[in-house]
């Protein structure tokens, strides 16, 4: 089978799109399959190391450029006709999209241009993304840019919550009751309209398509309610359990709390600082390890450091994957106050490792965190809430022990090797379907054409 794959993000980036991907052509090309990515070119200084793909697996990098408001994502800008070309000379079976930006348009231009089946994969939640790459967010990210200079880092917070509170922070104006109250219902309001809208966009962008899969079953469901498509299916990203196992913990004093994954703003790692103070205040012997790099690492520090806890927090910035899978073994709890995680693959890996799971109840973490079994679940956007959570396992280690041992067995559907069964049956069926309905188009436009003829032959 030839698979291409098209997607805004892939090596050098390390976020849950480029694992499932390097993962899944890893797992495919091992079987034989043959896979093209079609992906953004990254600057050479971006590369950590070389990257050499699998065998069957070939690489087309098409010209992008950096992200205003985020400049360690790209924004792919393709040479149309060359990836047609490209496309054509490598003629797939079928063309799997990551993402529903230019570079997921082109693919599906593609498929649908020659006939194939066109599948997508919902990884990102748009409604919370898409303030990154509205214009107007990008032209205040520029504006700020070049007025404020040297205070575009205190502005960078402002720009990243859209929240009217820290705005008034910001601009250090005294607004009365009334004022904030209508200021934040006409937030609330704009928020609901944007979201509303994104809605509609994204029904535009992927109804044509002719299946999509979600990571999760919570986020299957959302877009079946919001009728994105009719056709959604539930196949996790997937992880390899054999390489993720519980091991015991040396003896010391401390007890470790470690989160992983993408530090910028929209993860929530602020809150999770704030939620630690908390913690570290109860419990003195409590330590946070934050693995990962990204924008906001800076002002992260920086926010320890006000809170007063930079000495038992340890920014490891990113690690090489042999390391992370050491420090998931060495910890004793994971946690992620992330809202927008369609999936969460780190806390897939973290499970695996044996670690019960504090996070929030928003889309997928309410479905992988059995609250009371494997971890628990704590209200958005509350540090005190969430700090309780970190307590009740900090100072029960019979509840904490029992969470480790239920870890790993509550995400056995997960395995990697199932998840790419399941994707090749669907590939499989995708295409069988495709071909079944050209024929039936076939068939329709032949019977049209004997019918025309015969009204021809009759005579006058």
């Amino acid at each position: 089978m030839r698979i291409a794959i098209f997607t805004e993000t892939f090596y050098p980036e390390i976020n849950g799109v480029v694992t499932f991907l390097k993962n899944i052509t890893e797992k495919l090309s091992a079987q034989g399959h043959e896979i093209r990515i079609y992906c953004p070119k990254y600057p050479k200084k971006a590369f950590r190391k070389p990257y050499y793909p699998s065998k069957n697996v070939s690489v087309y990098r098409a010209f992008s450029i950096k992200l205003i408001t985020n400049p360690a994502s790209r924004v792919t800008i393709p040479n149309v006709i060359k990836v047609f070309r490209d496309f054509k000379r490598f003629n797939p079976d079928i063309v799997h999209l990551q993402s529903p930006l230019l570079i997921g348009e082109v693919g599906f231009l593609c498929g649908k241009l020659y006939r194939k089946p066109v599948i997508s994969t919902y990884h990102t939640f748009l409604p919370d993304f898409a303030k990154y790459i509205s214009p107007l967010r990008i032209a205040r990210v520029i504006l700020i840019n070049k007025l404020i200079g040297r205070m575009r880092r205190k502005a960078r917070k402002v720009i990243e919550e859209d929240n009217p509170q820290e705005i008034k922070r910001f601009l250090k104006k005294k607004v009365n009751k009334k004022k904030e109250k209508e200021l934040t219902a006409k937030f609330r309001k704009v928020k609901k309209l944007n979201e509303a809208s994104i809605w509609v966009i994204t029904r535009l962008m992927y109804s044509t398509h002719d299946l999509i899969t979600a990571p999760s079953r919570v986020m299957a469901k959302i877009l079946r309610e919001k009728r994105v498509n009719r056709k959604v299916l539930f196949l996790s990203n997937g992880i390899e359990l054999d390489k993720f196992r519980p091991m015991p913990k040396p003896k010391r004093d401390e007890i470790m709390l470690l989160h992983s994954g993408r530090i910028s703003f929209e993860k929530n790692v602020d809150v999770l600082l704030n939620s630690f103070k908390l913690v570290s205040d109860k419990c003195p012997q409590a330590r946070l390890w934050i693995v990962g790099d990204g924008p906001s690492q800076p002002e992260l520090k920086k926010l320890a450091g006000k809170l007063r806890i930079s000495d038992k927090v340890k920014f490891f910035g990113a690690l090489p994957r042999e390391e992370l899978i050491s420090l998931y073994q060495k910890a004793d709890f994971f946690v992620t106050a992330s809202t927008i995680e369609t999936q969460g693959i780190v806390v897939l890996e973290a499970m695996a490792s044996g670690l019960p799971v504090v996070g929030v109840k928003a889309l997928a973490l309410s479905e992988l965190i059995r609250d009371g079994q494997n971890g628990f679940l704590a209200s958005p956007f509350n540090p005190r809430d969430f700090a309780e959570k970190c307590i009740r396992l900090i100072e029960s280690s019979d509840i904490l022990e029992k969470m480790a041992q239920n870890a790993p067995s509550s995400i056995k559907e997960h395995d990697l090797d199932f998840v790419v069964e399941r994707l090749i049956c669907i590939y499989e069926r995708a295409i069988c379907d495709k071909t079944k309905k050209l024929e039936k188009k076939k068939k329709k436009r032949k019977l049209a054409l004997r019918n025309k003829n015969k009204r021809l032959k009759k005579p006058a």
